[in-house]
């Protein structure tokens, strides 16, 4: 496609200025994030560097340099500050408090997300009626509505009953930060509506005739398609190759895209907008439209795309690039793509500067920038190869796979702490067959309607590429030292990655860098140096409770044994291991290779007396000359052939923990009269409302603190720590449903540490 190669080579000797100003910016962002001045301050910034820049920059064009940056950086700093902190009085965060329901109106003002048992719902709230008095709000929420067989279009206006209520925190370490995620968007609360609950619809007078006549239509009409001609797994690949549509997929084949590196390809971005532009360039072309003609329906084309897709960050930041690219050859203007780059990330901040924070944003240009940087040099060392269009194009498709893995290697690790090594290969066979797919699936929803018989034909081919990307992906999820764990880079390590990728990049001019680069070496490996005199030692025993709400689950690791994960069997489930246990495992350093997985019942379903006569094996003290005095005591009870698992006791010295796995009055005085002449730090136990003989069993332990966990999720357990510390008031209590997941270390004394602060 000529529209490709023609931006495709870089132009030297140009300055960038657009790039400039998109890094100057984005450093602004970030500085009013990490230093959040009031707003006028930054004007304040700002309305000097202008100053400077109008008047003395001109008569010296010396501090011209520092007048721009200067006015950059406030620019970027001014308005993160003005859209994260002015917020009007009358904005819905002032208002959120999850123990008063009022009647809310609201206007919805995103595509309605449906899912299997909820639809999402974006509403940009106009009132507030609580006490038969209306208060007019401002800002967004997020809806989500149980009942799912009710229909909301764009622009609807919803009123209903519910509560407001603050987005989930990290619940556990290493966890996703909902709140965050959501703030970024510019959402600041969320309700749940009930099915019971009756919701009010009225129609948008206007209509909202670009989304309700045409892009959800469109969207709609598409996965129609889809179903028709390839139902199951194969309609469902050609719906997140198109546009992004994932929610249909198996959760085993979206995984295993997920491992294998190759989950890009179905969030749209900056390959899937060129390949449609490209399908209907060709028409375009073969029907001998006139260049100008060309261009503007392209242009058209390409923004109802990114509405279809649903403006996802990498989507938006493909389609100004295609934008500015389209505008420029209408224009004839030679095309710059840095320079573009810097444009496009110009235009999105200035207008979402919090968008700079989101994963998607942050890969999407750092994989673009990334093969624009590196692809060029790699060129370079392989002369030979570049003579042929079939080199050249296997050189720079395999160079491209290198240069988009190199680049995204530290945001991946530090938003999600794995690195898959294996997308450098799994590209390489991947990325083709996601274009042979896109091309079919554009192909397929051009012919659906007009030729059955041409649209069969390409959903034979369609489904032929589909399967063969399927049986691709999971041959290389399964391959060996597929990912690479690097669990906290920190933003510190993500500087010096760039740095010394940098240095590689610019490797033909080392004698300019040597010397600051040596130097800065030697501070780092000062650093670590200090940091290793002065760290602690790891403690010899970590228990980790986990919020896994309904469900019971607990990690422990022991010096030279191996990791141990105790739970119910709900306690396993792919999205707990995907949202819980694994981010945890990669933020605290466990190892996933030997990790044990016991597995315990909800109920153990055995009588009090069952109970009250269960057995402890002997003491294992672990074989350790550097660890010696560590206790840990199992108890269990028969039942049939099966040993239960009841308690679990772990000691360091004086420091001890005993862990209850069911809570139970005829244990606990078991386990009382076992020790009765000792004290026990923290006594952990499940979350249960206190019955009377559960608290005179639990009152006749001697403890320190209580642990509450298992809890299910808050809003259906306010006041079960509150109701246990009422009973207890000289001891401190934890719950998970309040504190989040809580880690012990067994040092001394024991640290108690929560995510949640």
């Amino acid at each position: 496609m000529t529209i490709v190669s023609s931006v495709w080579q870089p132009i030297p000797g140009r300055r960038r200025p657009a790039l400039q100003a998109a890094v100057l910016l984005s450093a602004g962002i970030i500085l009013a994030r990490y230093v959040p001045l009031h707003p006028l301050v930054w004007g304040i910034c700002l309305f000097v560097g202008l100053l400077i820049l109008l008047t003395v920059a001109r008569r010296r064009p010396g501090i011209l340099l520092l007048a721009m940056l200067m006015v950059w950086l406030s620019v970027g700093a001014f308005r993160y500050a003005t859209e994260t902190q002015l917020l009007p009085a009358d904005h819905i965060s002032r208002f959120i408090d999850s123990s008063h329901k009022r009647q809310i109106f609201g206007q919805i003002v995103d595509l309605p997300d449906r899912r299997q048992y909820a639809t999402n719902l974006i509403l940009e709230v106009r009132s507030l009626k609580e006490n038969n008095r209306r208060v007019p709000v401002s800002g967004r929420i997020l809806v989500r509505v149980r009942d799912t067989a009710r229909h909301f279009s764009y622009g609807d206006f919803l009123r209903f009953t519910g509560t407001l209520e603050q987005p989930h925190e990290v619940r556990n370490p290493g966890g996703f930060d909902y709140r965050r995620y959501l703030f970024y968007r510019g959402i600041h609360a969320v309700t749940d509506v009930p099915q019971s609950r009756r919701v009010s619809v009225y129609p948008d007078p206007g209509g909202a005739m670009f989304f309700n006549r045409l892009v959800i239509p469109l969207r709609e009409y598409i996965l129609a398609v889809f179903r028709e001609y390839l139902p199951g797994v194969s309609g469902t690949l050609l719906a997140g190759y198109l546009i992004g549509e994932t929610r249909d997929m198996p959760d085993e084949l979206y995984n295993a895209y997920r491992r294998s590196g190759t989950l890009h390809l179905l969030a749209v971005s900056g390959s899937n907008v060129w390949l449609v532009l490209g399908v209907f360039w060709l028409l375009f072309r073969t029907l001998r439209f006139h260049r100008v003609v060309q261009i503007v329906l392209l242009l058209g084309i390409l923004v109802v795309f990114c509405f279809v897709t649903r403006n996802d960050p990498s989507v938006v930041r493909a389609g100004v690039m295609a934008a500015l690219v389209l505008i420029g050859l209408l224009f004839r203007r030679r095309i710059d793509m840095l320079n573009i780059i810097g444009a496009s990330a110009v235009i999105i901040l200035l207008f979402s500067p919090r968008h700079l924070f989101l994963a998607g944003f942050q890969l999407s240009y750092a994989a673009v920038m990334g093969i624009l940087i590196l692809v060029p040099r790699i060129l370079q060392l392989f002369p030979g190869l570049t003579r042929w269009r079939a080199g050249r194009w296997g050189l720079t498709l395999a160079g491209s796979s290198v240069a988009a893995t190199v680049a995204t290697a530290p945001i991946l690790a530090l938003h999600f702490g794995v690195i898959p090594a294996i997308s450098v290969i799994a590209n390489l066979f991947m990325v083709p067959l996601a274009g042979l797919v896109t091309n079919c699936a554009v192909v397929l929803v051009l012919l659906g309607d007009l030729w059955p018989w041409a649209a069969h034909i390409a959903a034979w081919f369609a489904k032929l590429f589909a399967n063969s990307s399927v049986w691709c992906v999971q041959r290389f999820e399964a391959a060996p030292l597929g990912q690479i764990y690097w669990s906290q880079p920190g933003v510190y390590g993500v500087i010096n990655y760039f740095l010394a990728l940098a240095a590689v990049v610019a490797s033909r001019y080392w004698y300019r860098w040597f010397k600051p680069a040596a130097f800065y070496v030697l501070l780092i490996a000062v650093i670590f140096l200090a940091t290793l005199a002065v760290s602690r030692p790891a403690p010899p025993v970590e228990v980790m409770f986990f919020d896994a709400r309904w469900q019971l689950l607990i990690g422990i690791k022991l010096p030279g044994e191996k990791s141990r994960l105790v739970g119910t069997a709900g306690a396993f489930s792919s999205a707990n291991h995907h949202w819980v246990i694994e981010p945890f495992l990669r933020h605290a350093n466990w190892p996933r290779s030997n990790i044990e997985y016991d597995t315990i019942p909800r109920q153990p379903g055995l009588s009090e007396v069952e109970l009250l006569y269960a057995t402890s094996v002997p003491d294992a003290v672990i074989d350790s000359p550097q660890f010696e005095g560590i206790k840990q005591l199992q108890f269990f009870c028969r039942s049939g052939t099966d040993s239960l698992l009841l308690a679990e006791y772990l000691a360091v010295g004086e420091d001890s923990i005993l862990i209850l796995y069911h809570n139970s009055p005829g244990l606990l005085n078991y386990l009382r009269s076992r020790f009765k002449s000792g004290r026990v730090n923290i006594l952990a136990m499940p979350s249960s409302p206190p019955s009377a003989r559960l608290i005179e069993a639990t009152a006749g332990l001697d403890f320190g603190t209580l642990l509450v966990f298992g809890a299910p999720p808050r809003r259906f357990s306010r006041g079960i720590g509150e109701a246990w510390a009422r009973h207890f008031p000289g001891h401190p209590v934890f719950a998970t449903c309040s504190h989040g997941g809580i880690r012990v270390l067994l040092s001394h004394p024991p640290q108690i540490i929560s995510t949640v602060r």
